[in-house]
């Protein structure tokens, strides 16, 4: 996960944890200079619900971490057969894009 690159996926920390560095392509050489992601949390939900790419670099520190993902494209297929649902993400993603629309000025 680089500065840049296209994202496809959404992360979940099953164990251990990640570094989030926003804007940076070089690992950081403290925790302090990051945000941690830790268990239990996720990271790049957007690239569900649009064309994404990454604003930072997410990588370990030190410590062994277990992600679970769940790709862009097989969430829509599954949101292709689930209309409810669809709608529900549909709304989402409008709500989304009208704050970052708003934080971008």
């Amino acid at each position: 996960y680089a500065l840049g690159s296209q994202c496809h996926v959404m992360y979940f920390v099953v164990a251990g944890e990640m570094a989030y560095a926003h804007g940076k392509m070089i690992k950081p050489k403290s925790p302090s200079n990051c945000c941690m992601v830790a268990i239990g949390s996720w990271a790049c939900e957007l690239a569900l619900l649009f064309v994404w790419k990454h604003h930072g670099l997410m990588t370990v520190m030190g410590m062994p971490c277990e992600l679970a993902l769940i790709e862009a494209a097989m969430f829509h297929e599954v949101l292709r057969q689930c209309p409810p649902v669809r709608e529900v993400c549909r709304q989402y993603a409008l709500i989304v894009s009208k704050e970052c629309s708003s934080a971008l000025g």
